[in-house]
C-alpha cells in the first residue's frame, strides 16, 4: 500500500477597488485585512485564504477661476461665466472623478474724456498742443482685462485784442480814467474760452475845446437836483463820453455805478455824503459843467 499525507493549506491576496470588493461570496465596503477558514484545497485538506484590501473612494473636486473674454478647462473653452461640471474622470486612485468649474468671465473695458484746456493738456503722461480725439491702449482694468482710454480734447489759445479811441477830455477804460494819448495794455484778462487774454488800446486824447459852465444852455438836462440817491443826465443831440463828479476842491468823488446809454446818464450816489458838487458832462468836444447839491 502506498500512502499520500496532503497537507492544509493558506493564501494571501491583495486587492484594491473603488467603493466595494466581492470576495468569496462576500462584499466588503472598507479597507481591510479579511480571513476565510473551512476552505478545502486541491488534496482536499483544509484551506485558510486572507485578504488584504483597499477601497478606494470616488472624489470630486470644485475650482474657481476669472478670465477676460474666456477660459479653457478640461479641453472646453467658455465665454460665459457660470458653474460647469465634467464628469467621467478619473482619479489617481483609478476611481470616478467629478471636477466642478465656478467661472466668472471679465471683460474688456473703455472709457471716454472729454477736456478743454489753455495751450497744452497733459493726459496718461503724453502732453498735447492740438484739439483731437487720442486714444491709449494696453491699459489693465480693476478686473486685469484689457482696457482703452479715449480723450476728446479741445485745446484753446489765449487771445490779444487792439482798438482805437479818439475822445475829447478823458476816457475810462478798465477801470482806469487816462487824460494824456497813448497806448495802454491790459493783462491777465481771461477770454471767452477762459484762457489768458491782452488787450491794447490806442487812445488819442483831443484837448478840449471848451468848458461850458451850466446855465443857460439847454442841451443838458440834470434831475433831480438836489438829488438823494440817483441823478439822472440827458443831452440832446449829443453823445456822453463820460461823466465826472468833483467836490468844491476839485477832488473826483468816485460813484456806486454809472449807467450811460444813448445820450442818458444815471449815477447812482447813495455812497456820496451830502455837500455841493460840481458835474463834469464830458461830451464829444466839450465839456459842460453843472452844479448840483446832495
Amino acid at each position: 500500500m502506498i500512502l499520500t499525507i496532503n497537507q492544509p493549506s493558506s493564501s494571501t491576496t491583495t486587492q484594491s477597488a473603488c467603493n466595494s470588493f466581492t470576495w468569496i461570496g462576500t462584499t466588503y465596503t472598507q479597507s481591510g485585512t479579511y480571513t476565510k477558514t473551512g476552505l478545502k484545497n486541491a488534496k482536499g485538506c483544509d484551506s485558510t485564504a486572507t485578504l488584504n484590501l483597499t477601497i478606494n473612494q470616488p472624489s470630486s473636486s470644485t475650482t474657481t477661476q476669472s478670465g477676460c473674454n474666456s477660459f479653457t478647462w478640461n479641453g472646453t473653452s467658455y465665454t460665459q461665466s457660470g458653474t460647469y461640471s465634467k464628469t467621467g474622470l478619473i482619479n489617481a486612485k483609478g476611481c470616478d472623478s467629478t471636477a466642478t468649474l465656478n467661472l466668472t468671465i471679465n471683460q474688456p473695458s473703455s472709457s471716454t474724456t472729454t477736456q478743454s484746456a489753455c495751450n497744452s493738456f497733459t493726459w496718461n503722461g503724453t502732453t498735447y498742443t492740438q484739439s483731437g480725439t487720442y486714444t491709449k491702449t494696453g491699459f489693465v482694468n480693476a478686473k486685469s482685462c484689457d482696457s482703452t482710454a479715449t480723450l476728446n480734447l479741445t485745446i484753446n489759445q489765449p487771445s490779444s485784442s487792439s482798438f482805437n479811441e479818439t475822445v475829447t477830455g478823458s476816457y475810462t477804460w478798465n477801470d482806469t480814467t487816462y487824460t494824456q494819448s497813448g497806448t495802454y495794455t491790459k493783462t491777465g484778462l481771461v477770454n471767452a474760452k477762459g484762457c489768458d487774454s491782452t488787450a491794447t488800446l490806442n487812445l488819442t486824447i483831443n484837448p478840449l475845446t471848451s468848458l461850458i459852465d451850466k446855465g443857460t444852455l439847454e442841451e443838458v438836462k440834470v434831475y433831480p437836483n438836489p438829488a438823494k440817491e440817483v441823478l439822472h443826465v440827458e443831452v440832446f443831440e449829443n453823445e456822453i463820453r463820460s461823466v465826472v463828479i468833483k467836490d468844491i476842491n476839485g477832488n473826483e468823488v468816485p460813484v456806486s455805478a454809472l449807467e450811460n446809454e444813448n445820450g442818458k446818464a444815471r449815477l447812482i450816489i447813495d455812497n456820496v455824503a451830502s455837500g455841493m458838487y460840481f458835474l463834469e458832462i464830458h461830451l464829444n468836444n466839450e465839456v459842460i459843467r453843472q452844479k448840483f447839491v446832495k
